[in-house]
């Protein structure tokens, strides 16, 4: 978690758009290896943090309060697999642990310090901070997802052609048998 960690920081932080991050996050799950849960996990952990929080300065940082409790709740799961899953998500360096001093999650801002200054929980920044990542993988599986639709559509248009000179053959009395024949002639005068 600590290469995670340092990986991470070392990246600058951009500015964007909640929405835009759970678009990219459920578009590109499958290109950045993340799981159904993981990705739901991320973008409910998102939902509570302020759009203000994403305006990319330095002194201001995404940070989720979001208890395991609640995590728990929403997703039916048990402590262990809550537990697994954002151990999970810091190793692969998705979110940072800002741990208080004691133990408890909670963001403290008054009216002269900046609203992330004293935010403890689920640091968030490493989503901004590789959002470029998260909007290449998500362009990147809507072209496999338009190149796959393509290709169904070309594989779909040649077995229809295949089973129309079929038909043909068939209505023209030609077997099975009799098509290999003439087949097996044009390959051979084509290869003299």
């Amino acid at each position: 978690m600590v290469a995670a960690r340092t990986t991470a920081e070392a990246l600058p932080l951009q500015a964007v758009e909640m929405s835009d991050l759970y678009r990219y996050l459920r578009q590109g799950r499958s290109i950045l290896g993340l799981t159904c849960q993981q990705t739901e996990l991320l973008c409910y952990l998102i939902a509570f943090t302020q759009p203000a929080d994403w305006s990319g300065e330095d002194d201001v940082l995404p940070v989720s309060t979001a208890s395991n409790l609640d995590i728990q709740q929403r997703f039916d799961l048990g402590r262990t697999r809550v537990k697994t899953l954002l151990r999970e998500l810091a190793e692969a360096g998705w979110l940072l642990y800002r741990d208080s001093p004691n133990g408890q999650r909670y963001r403290r801002s008054g009216p002269f310090a900046p609203r992330g200054q004293q935010a403890y929980g689920f640091d968030l920044s490493p989503l901004a901070r590789r959002f470029e990542d998260l909007e290449r993988a998500a362009q990147t599986a809507l072209w496999r997802q338009q190149e796959g639709r393509r290709l169904h559509r070309e594989v779909t248009m040649i077995a229809r052609t295949i089973y129309a000179l079929f038909q043909t053959a068939d209505e023209a009395g030609l077997t099975h048998g009799q098509m290999q024949e003439k087949s097996v002639h044009r390959e051979d005068c084509s290869v003299r």
